[in-house]
């Protein structure tokens, strides 16, 4: 027993440490597996950069990649947490994120067929509009879904909950990388006449 106990630790540490991958045109990431069975893995294109958190596995020569984030459990695009009714000439707009901070500087728009009005969140996350006869109303910010809301023109605030945006996040699910003579192999990755080098090689 302790001497199969012994070889599949052997097998894990064989594997354990950061893979770095370097393509064309300054873009990269890297695979870091760690001893508990995590992994972290970081892309970057020019000024556009993620990170992905997960668990692995290795079967044979087979490291297996499932993502903490699946896409099937995306978080709903915003929640409502008030919305009062009453009289007066001014909508109000309060943006807080899920970490109930304030959102300043969104983009809220009250729409008909057309734009009707429009306003920008303050630094306290909160906007001013006329009451106007609109049918929906629009909200936008950098890094966070888009709100997409039918609107009552009974309506006189509302206080939402934002979702930041996962379009940077890259999902595994149960995806298969290859480890060969200390280097992991992408399956997506291809060898191309400008793109020599077609796995991941341990960081210095």
């Amino acid at each position: 027993m302790g001497s199969c106990s012994s070889t599949k630790n052997l097998e894990r540490d064989q594997v354990l440490g950061r893979y770095c991958y370097n393509s064309i045109y300054g873009n990269g990431s890297t695979m870091h597996l760690r001893a508990d069975h995590t992994f972290e893995f970081k892309w970057f294109e020019g000024l556009n950069a993620g990170t992905t958190l997960g668990t692995w596995e290795r079967k044979t020569d087979k490291i297996i990649l499932n993502s903490r984030m699946q896409s099937s459990e995306e978080p709903h695009e915003f929640e409502i947490i008030q919305l009062e009714r009453g009289e007066g000439d001014s909508l109000v707009i309060q943006l807080i994120d899920t970490e109930e901070e304030t959102i300043p500087f969104a983009n809220c728009m009250l729409m008909r067929d057309s734009l009707l009005a429009g306003q920008s969140t303050d630094l306290d996350g909160k906007a001013v509009l006329p009451r106007l006869d609109a049918d929906s109303l629009i909200i936008s910010y950098l890094g966070y879904k888009t709100i997409r809301c039918k609107h009552e023109p009974s309506v006189s605030s509302y206080v939402f909950k934002m979702q930041a945006s996962n379009y940077y996040y890259q999902y595994f699910t149960d995806a298969e990388w290859e480890f060969k003579k200390g280097r992991l192999y992408d399956p997506s990755i291809k060898k191309t006449k400008h793109q020599k080098q077609n796995y991941y090689s341990r960081c210095e």
